[in-house]
């Protein structure tokens, strides 16, 4: 059972002594009820139950059915508990105003199944917008300092959605402009906000973990963000996890004190000299990327359980007291492209940090956006767009956790406020420029329409081709992985059509090289990365599975000298491969050359520790061990610095 295990408790038995302890280990179990007349359908990915099996296993009202592997099991409706097999074995007997975590800024009145949310006290609801708002008088301020505060944010007396109201610090000294601050305490400043991306972009020191003893620390996000309410924002994919020292390791968690769960992280790592010196730690150049040598760097995935509760500090070896003395320990989250190499050896932890928060309208009145994406759901409901997208040139986007609103194209302004979104295309003047243009218009209609039709129809096979695929290279397989191992991010599968915009439709000139077993592409991804995409000539069907599992083991690779796998594409007849991108050819090249010049026996010798430092990696620290078996100077590259 994870959790269970304890290293220092049996870990000299195993490796010195080879006995086994005699201890009772616990282990869980999952089931579900077989029914025999209804038996899952195995070739399709819905969650769906068939009708017959949802009545005969979950008999409580309130209850809902979830199809698994071989049978069923049932689950109480959101706001009930209790057992969801019996009948009436669901009840409400949860009291949402009284738990951790209540969105309601407000007076919270329990309801049936659910509870709703007054606005904060000396607010009223306002009817044109839905917003809370404050009793003022004379007009509403829009600006603190230098920083635009659009609805449905606010400060002070002015709208605001519940949850998005901001503190103006006007007790600034010197004459200094007033602050934007995201809470009451100052830990954040708000410098910009974007109706647009629907981002908050925030600066300060919070989000930081320091450390100068053998002790484990940590940040508490629900003290800044949460308050014990559900937060409208949630860290942007624009952000990073950044851990800098020696033998330690930084983990983001979510979920409860109970049971926590860990959604990233990542490890640094240092080796000592025979005098106690460090080595291998670069800090200089203004290479913004770690590979775990002094420092290391993790993506941030979209969670959609909103903020993660802790960011930890670990160490590795608490008895170690050398990595005190090599460099400053911290971990952070900043925006992406922030950190460099040149912060290792000044002192970061005292340094201003960017974020990125991505915000979304969250309202108990409104319908849960994850139970309308559970239900297949793709749009938001009329209700929720005509509650919170005031404009009638503006649309509703379904969010992660709830919603947002954007001005139509050609338009421009602020979606929730009425008349908010301007612009709009010129319209031609003059009886004569209109006919002209309709004549010219009724004679190539149907020439377009025809072209359409047929555009349609070559989409929708196109798409059919692309699910048949999916289907078929087992993409629900990588699919059921992913929420399993949240290391493992979404963007593991890349579709064909981002594919096709990176190698230009797979053009010619981007060619890397190829042979008997395929042709590898350079591409650009719409996140700028470069890659190296590999699409095979064929794949052998019986072996998808392994190579799926291969695919999701490889994803948790992140050593220096090992090539990163980006993902995979399962739209084709034959799944094609993403790497990152190494610009100097491979060991090959450089040692089979022409003329009297070649690799130096320095570099040559580095190449030889480097390899077999990245052999080591993958035989005994990767999660799950992998044997090369093919290593020769082919299939070693090297980057511009001949690493």
């Amino acid at each position: 059972m994870n959790g269970w295990f304890e290293q220092k408790r049996f870990s000299y038995d195993l490796l010195w002594k080879g006995t086994p302890p005699s201890v009772a280990v616990p282990v869980l179990l999952d089931w579900e009820v077989a029914v025999h007349s209804a038996e899952p359908d195995r070739n399709t990915s819905s969650l769906e139950c068939p009708a017959e099996a949802a009545g005969t296993v979950c008999r409580s009202n309130h209850a809902s059915c979830i199809k698994g592997a071989s049978g069923y099991r049932c689950i109480c409706d959101e706001g009930y508990d209790g057992n969801p097999y019996l009948p009436g074995g669901c009840q409400d007997s949860i009291n949402e105003c009284e738990e951790p975590g209540s969105r309601c800024l407000g007076a919270c009145v329990n309801m049936e199944g659910s509870y709703e949310c007054g606005c904060p006290s000396g607010t009223h609801r306002d009817n044109a917008t839905g917003g809370c708002i404050t009793p003022a008088t004379g007009s509403c301020n829009r600006s603190c300092g230098d920083v635009q505060v659009p609805y449905p944010f606010g400060f002070g007396p002015s709208y605001y959605w519940p949850g998005f109201n901001l503190t103006c610090d006007y007790t600034m000294s010197n004459n200094e402009p007033p602050r934007l601050l995201l809470d009451d305490y100052g830990a954040f400043r708000v410098v910009d906000i974007s109706l647009q991306n629907t981002t908050v972009r925030i600066v300060g020191t919070g989000a930081l973990v320091s450390v100068t003893t053998k002790h484990d620390g940590g940040f508490s996000f629900d003290e800044v963000f949460t308050a014990n309410r559900e937060t409208p924002y949630s860290l942007s994919t624009c952000n990073e996890l950044i851990l800098t020292g020696c033998n330690v390791k930084a983990k983001r968690t979510a979920g409860d004190d109970a049971n926590p769960g860990i959604i990233s992280g990542c490890s640094s790592f240092c080796s000592f000299n025979d005098t106690g010196g460090a080595t291998n730690v670069s800090t200089g150049g203004e290479n913004k990327y770690c590979y775990g040598m002094g420092c290391c760097q993790s993506r941030i995935s979209m969670s959609s359980h909103g903020m993660p509760k802790m960011l930890w500090l670990e160490w590795l070896d608490e008895s170690n007291t050398l990595d005190l003395k090599t460099m400053s320990s911290y971990a952070l989250i900043a925006e992406e492209g922030w950190f460099n190499l040149t912060m290792l050896s000044s002192d970061s932890a005292r340094k201003v940090v960017p974020i990125v928060l991505q915000w979304e309208i969250l309202d108990s009145a409104l319908p849960k956006a994850e139970n309308l994406k559970r239900s297949n759901c793709t749009s938001c409901p009329m209700e929720v767009a005509g509650n919170i997208c005031k404009s009638k040139n503006s649309y509703c986007n379904l969010g992660t956790r709830g919603y947002s609103c954007q001005c139509s194209d050609g338009y421009s302004g602020n979606p929730h406020m009425v008349d908010g979104c301007t612009g709009g295309r010129k319209s031609f003047k003059g009886t004569s420029v209109i006919v002209g243009v309709a004549s010219g218009m009724a004679l190539i209609l149907m020439v377009f329409a025809g072209l359409f039709i047929f555009s349609k129809l070559k989409c929708r096979r196109a798409q059919m081709l692309k699910h048949k695929f999916f289907e078929q290279n087992r993409g629900q397989l990588l699919q059921q992985l992913v929420p399993q191992r949240a290391d493992i991010a979404e963007k593991m599968i890349i579709t064909l059509e981002e594919l096709e915009k990176a190698t230009n439709n797979f053009d010619k000139s981007r060619e890397l090289g190829g042979g008997g077993h395929g042709t590898v592409y350079k591409g650009i991804l719409s996140d700028l990365h470069v890659v190296a995409i590999k699409k095979p000539k064929k794949v052998v069907q019986k072996e998808i599975d392994e190579f799926i599992n291969e695919v999701a083991i490889l994803s948790q690779i992140n050593h220096r000298n090992v090539v990163k796998l980006y993902g995979c594409c399962l739209e084709t007849e034959v799944p094609m491969l993403i790497y990152e991108f190494i610009s100097n050819g491979t060991l090959y090249d450089h040692l089979h050359i022409e003329g009297p010049r070649s690799l130096p026996w320095e570099n040559r010798l580095r190449i030889a520790v480097e390899t077999a430092r990245s052999l080591a990696y993958l035989h005994s620290t990767a999660s799950v061990p992998i044997i090369h078996r093919d290593i020769k100077s082919v299939n070693i590259l090297l980057d511009d610095t001949l690493t």
